[in-house]
């Protein structure tokens, strides 16, 4: 995040970046059932 703040890296990409981490996460917590509503 730091290299968009120093313009080292373009917002798109780094756009890109955050939303693979989101559904990385997203589906780690998922199978982990860690979630809101999980039994």
């Amino acid at each position: 995040m730091n290299a968009v703040a120093n313009g080292q890296e373009k917002a798109s990409v780094a756009m890109i970046k955050i939303l693979e981490n989101i559904k990385r996460f997203d589906k780690e917590s998922h199978d982990k059932k860690l979630y809101v509503g999980a039994n």
